[in-house]
């Protein structure tokens, strides 16, 4: 057969811009916002995953996903996403390009943004100007601020971390920066309720200083995406994670924090299969109806990325089995997979499911 099976990005597919806007950055700290693109087929609505992005960057800039280099391939996740935070090299405009897989299709499309690169005797950026927080969390976070000096970066300051509006307390007023030029304290926030408004500041004149903003997010306007281990079918080894990501409902979306998420996952044996069943087994029969065998919920706390994971187990149970699994967080947000174990050596053949 020939083109039977495709992975990855299509010759029909395409890759859009989701955000790539920024504000001039210092060099050598972290851009406020990610460069993020997402890949759909040619109807511009199925997400398409596991598609190659190759990244690359000019003027020297440095992108987190190629790990602090400024070149690199990476894939879309099962919402078609990939993303970058980027930090300027040197001054003047970066081109930040991502191009949907470079190396089969020619010319591949791309899609791209600029940021431009400022560059003061002292400056200082923080790596999340921008929190989402689920209201009424209770969450320990980690704020982070670098400060350079022409790009390079100042060991030995102290920077002073104030809440400047709202509620919530700090681990430390202060914090010194190492030789990398970080600093970092803990913020915690208790029934989280009301956005604040905090700074990080250079020390002792409190100047210059970065705005670091904590938003609240209402239950009703959370979303959830899938990231990583839907559909898995696995033969005798354990489950991956199913992970997914919890967003407000801004577009672009942003990450929440602090969002509880339920995964609720039901065991049960299938019916309508030809495999060979354990000899005995007291839990089989074919009524035309799959038979339940467990039930159970679990409780993620998404985190500074909106990611939450589950590690789906059948437990002590043998033989063709399914996992049903739904997912929700917030009052609206949901999402459902059904995944799939055989005995270790079993032919594999697939249940039919209500996916």
């Amino acid at each position: 057969m020939t083109d039977a099976l495709i992975f990855g990005a299509a010759s029909t597919d395409m890759i859009v811009l989701l955000q790539g806007v920024n504000p001039p950055t210092p060099v050598g700290t972290q851009a406020t916002n990610p460069v993020s693109v997402r890949v759909f087929a040619s109807d511009g609505i199925t997400p398409v995953n596991g598609a190659t992005v190759g990244w690359a960057t000019t003027n020297g800039a440095t992108l987190s996903v190629c790990a602090g280099a400024s070149t690199c391939s990476a894939i879309s996740d099962e919402s078609g996403i990939a993303s970058t935070w980027v930090t300027p090299g040197a001054t003047g405009n970066a081109v930040i390009t991502a191009t949907l897989a470079p190396a089969v299709y020619g010319p591949a499309q791309s899609v791209g943004s600029t940021l431009l690169g400022t560059s003061s005797s002292l400056d200082i950026g923080v790596t999340t100007p921008e929190l989402w927080i689920a209201r009424g969390a209770s969450i320990s976070v980690p704020l982070t601020a670098r400060v350079v000096s022409l790009g390079a970066p100042r060991s030995g300051v102290t920077v002073n971390f104030m809440i400047a509006q709202g509620s919530g307390s700090l681990s430390s007023q202060s914090a010194v920066t190492n030789s990398d030029g970080y600093a970092s304290v803990m913020l915690t926030l208790t029934n989280f309720a009301l956005s604040a408004q905090l700074n990080a500041c250079v020390a002792p004149g409190n100047k210059p200083c970065q705005n670091i903003s904590a938003n609240a997010v209402v239950a009703a306007m959370m979303n959830l995406q899938a990231v990583a281990g839907a559909g898995q079918v696995v033969a005798g080894l354990a489950f991956q994670p199913l992970k997914v990501r919890v967003t407000d409902s801004s577009t672009p979306p942003n990450p929440v924090l602090g969002a509880s998420v339920l995964f609720q996952s039901t065991v049960r044996r299938p019916v309508g299969n030809d495999l060979t069943l354990t000899p005995g087994d007291p839990t089989l029969t074919q009524t035309g109806m799959p038979v339940i065998l467990s039930a159970r919920q679990n409780t993620a706390q998404s985190n500074v990325d909106g990611l939450a994971s589950f590690v789906p187990s059948v437990g002590s149970f043998t033989g063709p089995l399914e996992i049903e699994i739904q997912v929700s967080a917030g009052t609206t947000a949901a999402l459902q997979d059904v995944m799939e174990t055989f005995p270790a050596g079993s032919r594999g053949e697939h249940f039919p499911t209500d996916q």
